[in-house]
């Protein structure tokens, strides 16, 4: 025993050298092991409670109606309601989303009649009357919705 002592105490600078590059690495590697920990934890506990995903804008997506341009503000419409934008907590969005769902089941009940499925053309119908009382100051995009997609009035 009394030689491992002494053995400690006539080791070389560059051994003691060594000793302090092992101890900072290692040192080291448990601080970014830490840090990594933190931060996946730190991901994993947001995933899902913040949206910080692009969404168009309740007026950018008139401003694409307007320009008639349906089937675009329709795949605003539906993106913006997968990433958790409603009615009720944007009502800016009432209008595009009302104007939306109504082309939507305008261009279904077409497919829907040609087809010769008369009882899903109604329920179209339905919600394309729905929509239609939504659109409020818009519903007069209603005739140039149906112009577009071919609906013939019954």
């Amino acid at each position: 025993m009394p030689a491992e002592k002494k053995n400690k105490k006539n080791r070389s600078a560059a051994d003691k050298a060594t000793d302090r590059a092992v101890m900072l690495f290692l040192t080291a590697a448990v601080v970014l092991g830490l840090i990594l920990i933190g931060e996946a934890a730190w991901f994993f506990s947001h995933i899902g409670t913040e949206r910080d995903h692009y969404v168009s804008s309740a007026n950018s997506i008139l401003h694409t109606i307007n320009r008639g341009e349906y089937v675009t503000a329709l795949d605003d419409v539906r993106y913006a309601r997968a990433c958790g934008v409603t009615e009720q907590d944007e009502p800016a969005y009432a209008l595009p989303y009302a104007v939306a769902d109504y082309y939507e089941a305008a261009f279904f009940c077409v497919v829907y009649t040609e087809t010769g499925r008369d009882e899903a053309a109604r329920a179209c119908r339905a919600r394309m009357e729905d929509a239609c009382a939504r659109m409020g100051e818009l519903q007069y995009l209603a005739a140039e919705i149906d112009a577009e997609v071919g609906l013939k009035q019954q």
